[in-house]
């Protein structure tokens, strides 16, 4: 069993469930340890991540985004973990202005990598959560599925974002179906910060990376210039 208690805001977790033999009640405890009055530093972000095997180094990636990586943040094999999904959820609505996350009527996330998350955001705010399907030209909100945004104001989350463009791509679907987005929010920001030049509102990730991306080609990516096939992680595959 594992219990979380923040002393700052009386928020409290209480996790009963088996614990699998992944390091996984190690990883709670220090995250737990490394919570600094009511603040979840980024160092702890990042070693979470890794110890929960949502870090890949060494690798030649391509990113949703086109370009390649040798590195790859897999936040799915973090968010397979309910203690993980609630607390950085958690954490992340804490950084959002309190006058910004009143007026939230939905929290709307691109499918399929972001709805695990959008979904424990859903958890620890109460916002209602919804998610963006794929179309030729971006994507878009299916009334028909219950998802009404008309004249109501959302926030899009996203799991991790290399340039921030699924991102802007969702926030055109909302404003094409007749609703607004105030704010987005990740669990990591790939771009080092530059993504936040993308998207046209305010921006909140719970980790900013500086990961190594490169153009797809033999010039400037060392995976490529070895010849190595690139291998597609991400949800638009």
């Amino acid at each position: 069993m594992l219990n979380f208690i923040d002393s700052q805001s009386g928020f409290s977790l209480l996790v009963k469930y088996p614990i699998p033999k992944l390091g996984n009640s190690k990883t709670f405890q220090a995250f737990q340890k490394g919570v600094h009055k009511g603040v979840l530093p980024e160092p702890v972000v990042r070693r979470t991540l890794k110890q929960l095997g949502a870090y890949q180094k060494g690798g030649h990636f391509q990113l949703t985004s086109g370009q390649h990586s040798d590195e790859y943040w897999q936040c799915a094999a973090a968010l397979q973990y309910p203690w993980f999904g609630l607390l950085s959820s958690y954490f992340l609505v804490r950084k959002l202005p309190a006058n910004l996350i009143r007026k939230v009527d939905f929290v709307v996330a691109p499918a399929v990598g972001g709805i695990t998350f959008a979904d424990f955001l859903s958890a620890v705010s109460g916002i209602r959560s919804i998610y963006a399907e794929k179309s030729e030209d971006g994507f878009v909100i299916r009334s028909e599925r219950g998802f009404d945004v008309g004249r109501k104001i959302g926030i899009v989350a996203e799991d991790a974002t290399t340039s921030g463009t699924s991102i802007q791509k969702v926030i055109r679907s909302v404003e094409s179906a007749g609703g607004r987005v105030s704010a987005a929010v990740c669990i990591v920001d790939r771009s080092n910060g530059e993504a936040s030049e993308t998207v046209s509102v305010r921006f909140f990730p719970l980790l900013t990376a500086a990961s190594h991306v490169y153009s797809p080609d033999s010039q400037s990516c060392p995976g490529c210039k070895e010849k190595l096939p690139a291998v597609k992680l991400g949800s638009s595959r």
